[in-house]
């Protein structure tokens, strides 16, 4: 269980990175200097 639960936190870090990093970018990309 424990060991479920770390892969699907894991899971749920880097998807969420990689969408972060897309949304900076088209924002960085609409409200750039």
């Amino acid at each position: 269980m424990c060991t479920i639960v770390w892969s699907v936190s894991v899971a749920i870090f880097s998807v969420g990175g990689m969408a972060g990093s897309f949304s900076v970018g088209v924002m960085a990309n609409r409200f750039g200097r």
